[in-house]
């Protein structure tokens, strides 16, 4: 029976929805079988309840009171209650077309009752959600999701609330409650476990102890159901095993027999293990050594480093580099060694580190070597009275033995370098003793010279005093007397010098023999008689003179001749006797050696300078005799000695005094050969400028002195073409038309014929001549017919004519010879509507009858306008006024016809009788047939749109709408006088406007099918449009089977419109909208327009499901972690915002994410830390305050960990 209800109360509420909304009224009305336009199916008796008084019979067992007596055996039972009563809340409000699911709220009765409802569904859901989450904690801690012992707890203790709040029916549902037990037993273990990662000191018995007892806590665990559910145990494992290594690394510590040799393996494993879980004392023991075996390692590098090999290349060295090299050999030494002391000493029973150093008796060797070095060169004393000193450290030198069993640690290379070492000590040290006896020697000098001053003793003491070191200019006792005295003789001795240091082979030879005579004048008397070799440069004076001289000598100058022959005669005064040295030989005679400079390299360039003199003497003279020339002797002559000049440098042109007199025969040369160029380059005959250049050269030759003239002596060329080319010039320029015409053609061709053969075949244009006598014959012919069409003449308009045609055919050339072309036009001026007429007469075309009637008309009109004589001066009035007239009325007939017209009909009639009146030759010619024709057939049109109009009573209902639709475009495709001819258009609208609102319906019906439109909007639209159409009208309806039966198919669309991502809900939501789909028939399926949100909701299900299994697959013992975040972050940023939230385990994500950057930053700062770099401590530091402040977790991810320890070890931070 209650099934019975259930489908006859969603039948009733399907079929007629105005039951709902009137269940305020109580009393429903009945309703008749067979009523309703879908056809739906009976309506059972319980339909005359109200839906109030139906929900009140579905929530009755939803009470509280009924819910606390369920027993197991009615679960199944109660959801499909729970079930009922929700999709009948679901329809009613759908028929209500109430808001948000729910009721109208008239009276608390009814909200009670929906209050019910809602609670038991809510209800069901949560206790659903409740079993869920208890399996997926199983799940998520077998599938290694939890990385929190944070979150891990809160999710237990919130199942284990959860449990304890539910009533015992309430547990009926959640049939797993009992594993919560399990779980929070399992949480207390996993408490302690992440305690053990807590800010603890990780290096203590106490520590060790709690690591003991949780596993102790483990154990007693049941295996089954709750040692699986403590997730974080292989932490528990991880900190055993770690504590397990540094035992082990501890008791080789602590081992009694431990020696040297192992301990750089145990520092080694050290490096390698967990340091911070290693006990305090047994740490600061292995630092200790860590300490020693990295500065034994530094020391090592170092001792290894020192070579005796720059010793074995100091051979070709200077003083200075082999005297740095043992500096840079003494600094290494020491340096090394220095550090080798630095090593610890141990303590009473420990175990010397020092001897980690493999190489400390080699660097006890070297540090002696390297003493001894030290002492010799940096010996500094100078002074005869520390012999003592210099003697101490030639005993140490000379006691230096390389065979000596201390340096059996050299190899035999190293001692043969460092015996290169010893010779450079001993070699160093004589030096130094020798700069003692130059002191000694220096002090003697200066003694002297304080009781009688010697300009050699005082140079000599100053040379000996420059040759000294650096380190031992300071112990010459009496410098500061010595300095004074060569300020004072300071000039004399640099004239002395100066005058010795002069080289005739020199360039600045003549410069510094001028300065050193500028010196000693400036000398005073006394210091003028210390200078024992000025009788040298008195010598040497004139010599550098004339050097100088000699260089100065410039050939442009004004003065050049009379300094040359100074030059020259000075020259051979002081060279007189001299002659060149032999090859490879030299002379101290510093005169004769610059006497022989003076031969060998000045007496070249005087030579080269009076070849300049003698060319341009040459060159003078030629100039001279040029003047007594003339004709082509003068030009020829002219041009090759311009050449010459031209070819002379600058220097020789300056020294050429008659130049001018050359440039001024240039310039008439110039005027000359301009001339005769023209004459020599005129073109052939035919060529267009040949007139125009030969009285250009005709001109030009005018223009010139008699001088000029004779040498042009090529001017007979011009005058054998002057005339011929003066007549070609003059018959070019003949015009034709002017006054002088006639007499300028006359006069041309009696000249032409005065030309001799020769002549007149230079004349190419003789043809033009011809030719225009030619044309006044012909404008002569054409003059003669103009003066016989005169008005009385017979024929009149006919001569008038003939001689308009003769005019035409002239050219432009032939018409302006006609004289008389001015009565002609004043003839036809006078009879010109005449001739205008007569040709457009002519011009008239019936083939195009739009332009045949204008032009016919306006002939017609200037007919009109004629004169009687006029008319009968016409040559083609007859054919004008019989056969062009005759078309014209047919053919103007056809066009006059209007479709608009009343008399359409009757216009188109007479049309046709005119042109059925016409002989067949002129119907050929009427060219506008075809419009009569057309509007003979539309004359037709209007009868059959009438028929298809008078048809439509007779149609069948399904094709009205097409044939009335078919009436009209038979009606568009009339012409708008055909249309005239239509009797029933006012009924045709009638049709039309009677079947609109079912072409609405139609439309309407089929956006039902449209994905864009809301399928339940669009279903009502429907329904409220056919109640507004009569029977007749909805007979017309075409698609009405697309209408039908499409209520569990808005239903479908309803709940997939519903889904949304953001809804907590939307996974059981889109399973329901899926069952609801399935159970569609397929033709139903194909009616779900939005099928395809149901698609997409099930793929963004499936994609947040997938990004779920990445994340929770997310390890941090993983090789990969780092990429594995990478790679479920990337997932994850793909996919809608709305679907984020379906993700359920992005906390997971995020807090993997904040762990890896804050890892990443630490590990980038370690990768900084570089020990051979300043900031080498500041940056170790920084990177341990930022390693310290990360988590635990976090911890164990720094890959590069050991680095840092590494240096937090030897920088004992």
């Amino acid at each position: 029976m209650k099934k019975n209800i259930k489908v006859g109360l969603m039948a009733g509420l399907l079929i007629t929805p105005a039951i709902v909304a009137q269940a305020g009224a109580v009393q429903a009305e009945e309703i008749i079988p067979g009523e309703t336009d879908t056809g739906i199916g009976m309506v059972t008796e319980e339909q005359s309840k109200s839906p109030l008084q139906i929900l009140e019979d579905l929530a009755t067992p939803l009470l509280p009171v009924n819910k606390a007596k369920l027993t197991s055996e009615g679960i199944a039972a109660y959801k499909d209650d729970v079930t009922d009563a929700g999709n009948a809340i679901k329809v009613t409000s759908t028929s209500t077309l109430a808001k948000n699911n729910r009721l109208p709220i008239s009276d608390a009765a009814s909200k009670y009752i929906y209050d019910i409802i809602k609670e038991a569904e809510t209800e069901l859901n949560d206790l659903a959600t409740l079993k869920s989450n208890i399996e997926k904690f199983k799940t998520d801690v077998a599938n290694k999701k939890y990385t929190s012992a944070t979150i891990y707890t809160k999710d237990a203790k919130n199942l284990g609330t959860a449990v304890e709040k539910l009533a015992d029916y309430q547990k009926l549902f959640v049939d797993n409650y009992k594993d919560v037990e399990n779980i929070l037993s399992a949480e207390k273990v996993v408490t302690l476990i992440a305690g053990l990662d807590a800010k603890i000191a990780y290096n203590t018995a106490e520590y060790r102890t709690k690591v003991e007892d949780a596993r102790k806590d483990f154990t007693a665990l049941t295996q089954e159901n709750q040692q699986p559910l403590v997730y974080n145990l292989t932490r528990l494992v991880a900190i055993e095993a770690i504590i397990k290594e540094v035992k082990e690394l501890e008791g080789r510590v602590e081992d009694p027999t431990v020696t040297v040799n192992q301990i750089p393996t145990i520092v080694n494993d050290y490096n390698n293990s967990k340091s911070n879980y290693i006990l305090t004392d047994v740490k600061a023991e292995l630092d200790s050594w860590k300490s020693a075996v990295t500065t034994s390692a530094t020391v090592e590098k170092q001792i290894q480093a020192i070579s005796t090999e720059p010793f074995a290349k100091m051979g070709t060295s200077t003083p200075a580099t082999k005297k740095t090299t043992v500096e840079t050999f003494v600094k290494n030494v020491t340096n090394a060694h220095n550090e080798y002391n630095k090593i610890a000493t141990p303590g009473e029973g420990k175990i010397d580190p020092k001897k980690l150093v493999q190489s400390s008796e080699r660097i006890i060797a070297l540090n002696k070597v390297a003493e001894l070095a030290k002492n010799v060169v940096s010996f500094s004393t100078y002074s005869s009275s520390d012999s003592q000193a210099v003697e101490n450290v030639e005993t140490n030198l000379s006691t230096f033995d390389l065979g000596n069993e201390a340096y059996n640690v050299f190899t035999t290379v190293e001692k043969q370098d460092l015996q290169k070492l010893k010779d450079f000590l001993i070699e160093y040290l004589k030096e130094r003793k020798s700069e003692q006896a130059t002191i000694k020697e220096i002090d003697t000098l200066i003694v002297s010279l304080k009781t009688n001053v010697k300009i050699e003793d005082l140079a000599t003491a100053l040379e000996l005093y420059n040759s000294l070191s650096k380190e031992a200019k300071p112990y010459v006792s009496e410098y500061t007397y010595l300095q004074n005295l060569d300020k004072e003789y300071k000039s004399a001795l640099n004239v002395i010098n100066s005058i010795n240091n002069l080289k005739p082979e020199a360039k600045d030879f003549t410069s510094k023999t001028t300065s050193a005579k500028t010196a000693y004048d400036n000398l005073t008397s006394t210091l003028k008689s210390a200078v024992s070799n000025y009788t040298t440069l008195e010598s040497l004076l004139p010599i550098a003179n004339l050097m100088q001289d000699i260089n100065k000598l410039k050939a442009t100058s004004t003065t050049f001749r009379t300094e040359y022959e100074a030059a020259s005669s000075t020259f051979k005064t002081l060279t007189t006797g001299v002659s060149a040295p032999a090859e490879g030989t030299t002379t101290d005679d510093k005169v004769l050696a610059a006497k022989q400079e003076l031969l060998v390299t000045y007496g070249p360039k005087l030579d080269a300078f009076k070849l300049v003199l003698d060319t341009a003497d040459t060159m003078i003279a030629s100039i001279t005799q040029l003047g007594t020339k003339k004709g082509q002797e003068f030009m020829d002559q002219l041009t090759a000695l311009s050449a010459q000049y031209k070819a002379l440098d600058s220097a020789t042109k300056k020294n050429v005094t008659n130049a001018k007199t050359l440039t001024d025969l240039e310039k008439d040369y110039k005027s000359t050969l301009k001339v005769f160029n023209l004459i020599e380059q005129l073109p052939a005959n035919k060529d267009k400028n040949f007139a125009s250049k030969v009285v250009a050269a005709e001109k030009a030759y005018q223009n010139l002195t008699q001088k000029q003239k004779d040498d042009v002596y090529n001017y007979k060329k011009l005058q054998d073409v002057y005339k011929a080319a003066d007549l070609i010039a003059r018959i070019e320029k003949l015009k034709v038309g002017s006054k002088t015409f006639d007499a300028d053609l006359s006069k041309l061709r009696s000249e032409y014929d005065a030309l001799s053969a020769d002549e007149k075949a230079l004349v190419h244009n003789a043809s033009k001549l011809t030719e225009a006598e030619d044309n006044r014959v012909l404008a002569e012919k054409v003059v003669a017919l103009i003066n016989e069409a005169v008005p009385n003449a017979e024929q009149y308009i006919a001569k008038l004519t003939a001689a308009r045609a003769a005019y035409n055919a002239l050219d432009a050339t032939q018409k302006k010879l006609v004289t008389n072309i001015k009565d002609l036009t004043t003839h036809e001026k006078a009879v010109k509507p005449v001739l205008k007429l007569d040709d457009d007469i002519l011009k008239l075309d019936p083939s195009n009858a739009k332009t045949f009637l204008s032009k016919f008309k306006s002939a017609e009109k200037a007919y009109d306008k004629l004169s009687i004589t006029e008319r009968g001066l016409l040559l083609n009035v007859e054919k004008f006024t019989g056969e062009l007239r005759t078309i014209y009325k047919v053919a103007d007939a056809i066009n006059s016809v209007k479709a608009s017209s009343k008399t359409f009909v009757a216009d188109v009639k007479a049309a046709r009788a005119l042109y059925d009146d016409l002989s067949p030759e002129y119907k050929a010619q009427i060219s506008n047939l075809s419009v009569l024709e057309n509007h003979e057939l539309n004359v037709l049109g209007g009868q059959k749109v009438d028929q298809l109009i008078q048809a439509l009573g007779s149609t069948e209902p399904t094709q009205f709408i097409t044939k009335v639709k078919e009436a009209r475009v038979a009606f568009k495709a009339l012409s708008s006088a055909n249309k005239k001819a239509v009797t029933l258009e006012a009924e045709l609208k009638a049709q039309e406007k009677y079947v609109k609102p079912v072409e609405k319906v139609i439309t309407e019906i089929e956006g039902l099918t449209n994905p864009k439109n809301n399928l339940s909007k669009q279903f009502a639209k429907v329904n409220t449009s056919l109640q507004k159409l009569d029977d007749k009208q909805r007979s017309y309806i075409t698609n009405i089977e697309k209408y039908s039966n499409l209520s569990n198919v808005t239903h479908v669309y309803d709940l997939i419109e519903k889904l949304k991502p953001n809804d907590r809900y939307y996974q059981g939501n889109l399973a329901a909208a899926k069952l609801s789909y399935d159970k569609l028939s397929q033709d139903e399926k194909l009616k779900v327009t939005n099928y395809y949100k149901l698609q997409e909701a099930q793929l963004n299900v499936d994609e947040s499901q997938n990004i779920i299994s990445i994340i929770a697959t997310l390890s941090s013992k993983s090789s990969t972690y780092f990429v594995d975040i990478e790679r479920a972050l990337a997932a994850y940023k793909e996919i809608p915002s709305s679907l984020k939230k379906q993700v359920t385990n992005y906390d997971k994500l995020k807090q993997a994410e904040k762990d890896m950057k804050a890892v990443k930053k630490v590990i980038t700062q370690i990768e900084t830390i570089d020990p051979s770099a300043k900031t080498y401590a500041s940056k170790a530091k920084s990177a341990l305050k930022a390693y310290q402040k990360l988590t635990e977790e976090q911890k164990d991810l720094v890959s590069n960990y050991d680095r840092l320890q590494s240096a937090v070890n030897e920088l004992n931070l």
